[in-house]
């Protein structure tokens, strides 16, 4: 089955499921399929914990979106975007990292939600998964 039949054909081969979340493969596709609704992307990797979406259209409401995410995967939140604060500066990563968290106080409480939209508006790109 090719991805243009399936969109989901890298999940489903990957059997991405997370038994710490209680999510199983058709649980998470069913996610996405929702998230079909409105917006548009692709499934450009998958993994046993992860998947990896490229976005062709973002969700309006970006805000409700992020939370949405975090509802779904929230180490994307609590491990990665939530985390910024601690950035290491020799890291070869962190001029991107605080060009992402340069708007965004770092008491805010909604912080690794709002570096999140950052980063959904500047790479088109996000990385869900589940430990």
């Amino acid at each position: 089955m090719s991805s243009k039949s399936d969109p989901f054909i890298l999940i489903r081969e990957a059997g991405t499921a997370s038994e710490y979340h209680d999510l199983s493969t058709e649980e998470i596709i069913a996610r996405l399929e929702e998230w079909k609704e409105f917006c548009d992307f692709d499934v450009v990797d998958a993994e046993e914990d992860s998947v990896t979406l490229k976005f062709k259209k973002l969700p309006e409401d970006l805000e409700s979106f992020a939370e949405e995410i975090y509802d779904f995967a929230p180490d994307v939140v609590d491990q990665e975007f939530g985390t910024f604060d601690d950035i290491d500066d020799e890291d070869e990563d962190s001029e991107d990292m605080h060009e992402l968290a340069d708007d965004v106080a770092s008491d805010d409480p909604d912080f690794g939600l709002k570096v999140l939209i950052n980063s959904l508006r500047r790479d088109k790109k996000l990385q869900l998964w589940w430990e």
